[in-house]
């Protein structure tokens, strides 16, 4: 009976019910990225567009929770600024050219890859990631909406993560916060495959999510 219900009433105001293009992943949208880029809730529409913005809606708080985190903020010129000393590190060049990468991946047809920096403590680890972090939003790891994680996380979260994040860099702090040591290589192979785990439901087999992204840890 509700069934019936929702259909008549549907049927009954087809013309009047508002309708929008949603995403649940961030990144390049449509065939081939023809529907534009997903940057947070921002929609960067090709030229011509004419269907209307694309609005993120995450599968669950979390996924929200990460699509917060890249916005802009600030200006072009004071971001130019606060970088420049930079060019005289080239190790840290590396990771902010990285951070740069993904969309560009599919269109090279280039694998996914890993930007990893070891070192001792003390040594701007931490500030390399949050400069990168800075390119795509907020690279403050203090805010409950940061650009920038740590490797105290699940495997099942690194996938949800990198899935959403398809087309934007995935960003992991301090490997030494990581609950297992083997979970630091199972996790960097399950990104840099690009494909999340097969699993299986009480009727079915689920989704395997995939993601085109870097990783820089």
């Amino acid at each position: 009976d509700v069934v019936r219900y929702v259909h008549h009433l549907e049927a009954a105001n087809h013309d009047r019910l508002p309708c929008q293009r949603v995403s649940s992943h961030l990144g390049w949208q449509g065939h081939g990225g023809d529907a534009g880029f997903l940057w947070g809730h921002e929609h960067l529409a090709p030229e011509g567009w004419s269907e209307g913005p694309i609005s993120f809606h995450g599968l669950d708080g979390g996924d929200e929770q990460i699509a917060a985190a890249y916005h802009a903020k600030g200006t072009l010129e004071g971001w130019l600024d606060a970088v420049k000393p930079l060019a005289r590190h080239p190790r840290a060049l590396l990771a902010l050219y990285a951070a740069f990468v993904p969309p560009l991946l599919p269109i090279l047809n280039a694998p996914n890859f890993i930007v990893d920096l070891a070192n001792r403590t003390s040594t701007g680890k931490t500030t390399v990631l949050r400069v990168a972090a800075s390119v795509w939003g907020n690279p403050d790891e203090r805010s409950s909406e940061s650009a920038l994680g740590t490797w105290d996380a699940t495997r099942v979260f690194v996938e949800r993560a990198s899935a959403v994040l398809s087309g934007i860099p995935l960003l992991l702090d301090d490997t030494s916060r990581a609950k297992y040591p083997r979970i630091v290589a199972d996790l960097l192979y399950t990104v840099a495959s690009g494909q999340g785990r097969g699993r299986g439901n009480k009727t079915s087999l689920a989704t395997t999510r995939t993601w085109r992204t870097v990783m820089l840890s």
